[in-house]
C-alpha cells in the first residue's frame, strides 16, 4: 500500500513482503502535521470522490497487517478525532473508527495535545448522531476534562437534544462506578474483605459486618462528620402532608405515613431529582421511579438557597440535577450536595 502526499491517491494496493519495508510504511508520517497513515485514511475517506469505500478498505487492511491504532499527528490528535470529533464523517471512516476502537477500546477516551477527547468536538457541533455514535457503541466518557476543567458533559448544557445523551451515558458510567464500589473492601483496617455494609451516617464508605464498623468508628468519625455538614434537610416528612406526594398520573397517597417510597427503609439511599425554577416558585422533588413527589421552599428546607445555588451552578441547564437522597430515622427527607449523575 502506498500513498501519494498530495493527492491522497492509491497508487499500489500490493502489501510489502519485506517485515522493515512494511513497518517504515505504517510509520511514516505526511505533511507538517506529520500525519500517520490510517488518518491519512480517514481522510480520504470523507472525499466525496470515495463513492467506493476504497480509503475504508485501505485503512481496514492497514490496521490487519499492524498499523498503530493509537498513532497522532503533531497536535496529538488521534483517528477517532478526525473521524468522530466533530468533522464531516461518513460510513466509511465510521468503519475504520470502529476497526481501531475495537482493537484499543481506551482510544475513543485519547486527549490530544490540549487535554480534549474527540467527543468535545462533536458535542460542540451539536452532531446528534455523531454523539451517539461515541457514547452509546464507542462508549466514549463525558465526563473526561480537558487541560481547563471542560467536560462534554459540562458543554452541552444548553443543548437539550444532546444533553439528554450525554446524561445517559454518564449515568451508565457513574452506575457502573456506584456498583464497583459495593466491591470495595472493608474500610476498618486490617480487613481485607469485600464492603457490603454502608455507614449509616454518612452513606460513603462501607464495611463487611458491624464489628469491624464499630473497630473503624474512631478514624471514621471525623469524615463521617465531615460528609454530614454537606446534608441539606429538605422537609419532614409526616403522613399528615401526604397531599404533597402525587404520583405522575395525578393520584394523591392518601394515607401515606411518611416511609420512603416504594420498597426502601430508613436511612436507605435513593435518588432524586430536583427541579429548580428562579424566583419564588418551590422546587419539585421526585425519586427516580417516581413514587413520591413533594414541593419545598424556604418555609421546609432552611438551607434553600444554598441547594438552588448547587443546582443552578452545575445541574444540567441550571434548571435541575439529580442527587442521593434518604429519609432519616427521624422522617427528614434528606439530601446529599454532591450532584449524582444518575
Amino acid at each position: 500500500i502506498s500513498l501519494k502526499p498530495s493527492s491522497f491517491t492509491i497508487i499500489e494496493e500490493i502489501p510489502p513482503r519485506d517485515p522493515t519495508k512494511l513497518r517504515e510504511l505504517l510509520e511514516h508520517r505526511w505533511g507538517v502535521l506529520r500525519t500517520p497513515p490510517l488518518i491519512m485514511c480517514i481522510m480520504g475517506a470523507k472525499t466525496v470522490v470515495n463513492p467506493t469505500g476504497r480509503w475504508k478498505d485501505i485503512g481496514v487492511l492497514l490496521i490487519e497487517h499492524g498499523a498503530n491504532v493509537d498513532d497522532k499527528d503533531l497536535v496529538g490528535k488521534t483517528v477517532v478525532h478526525y473521524g468522530c470529533g466533530g468533522m464531516l464523517r461518513t460510513p466509511h471512516s465510521d468503519v475504520i473508527v470502529k476497526a481501531c476502537c475495537k482493537k484499543m477500546p481506551s482510544l475513543v477516551d485519547t486527549r490530544d495535545r490540549m487535554g480534549e477527547v474527540a467527543l468535545q468536538g462533536a458535542v460542540m457541533v451539536g452532531d446528534i448522531e455523531n454523539v451517539q455514535l461515541m457514547t452509546e457503541t464507542l462508549k466514549a466518557d463525558p465526563l473526561i476534562p480537558d487541560f481547563h476543567g471542560v467536560t462534554p458533559m459540562s458543554m452541552c448544557r444548553y443543548d437539550p437534544k444532546v444533553s439528554r445523551i450525554i446524561s445517559s451515558a454518564a449515568s451508565k458510567i457513574k452506575g457502573k462506578a456506584m456498583k464497583q464500589a459495593v466491591k470495595a473492601s472493608c474500610d476498618s483496617s486490617g480487613c481485607s474483605k469485600p464492603g457490603t455494609k454502608k455507614c449509616t451516617r454518612c452513606l460513603s464508605v462501607y464495611y463487611c459486618s458491624k464489628e469491624c464498623q464499630v473497630a473503624a468508628w474512631k478514624s471514621h468519625k471525623g469524615k463521617c462528620n465531615q460528609i454530614l455538614t454537606d446534608v441539606i434537610e429538605v422537609r419532614k416528612l409526616t403522613s399528615g402532608n401526604y397531599k404533597h406526594m402525587r404520583g405522575f398520573n395525578g393520584q394523591n397517597f392518601n394515607g401515606w405515613n411518611g416511609k420512603p417510597p416504594g420498597s426502601k427503609q430508613l436511612n436507605e439511599e435513593f435518588i432524586v431529582k430536583i427541579q429548580y425554577t428562579p424566583g419564588t416558585f418551590p422546587c419539585l422533588c421526585y425519586d427516580k421511579k417516581r413514587l413520591m413527589c413533594l414541593v419545598f421552599d424556604k418555609t421546609t428546607c432552611p438551607r434553600y438557597d444554598e441547594l438552588c445555588h448547587v443546582i443552578a451552578t452545575k445541574g444540567p441547564l441550571g434548571r435541575k440535577a439529580y442527587f442521593r437522597a434518604r429519609v432519616s430515622r427521624k422522617g427528614v427527607l434528606e439530601v446529599f450536595q454532591k450532584l449524582d449523575s444518575c
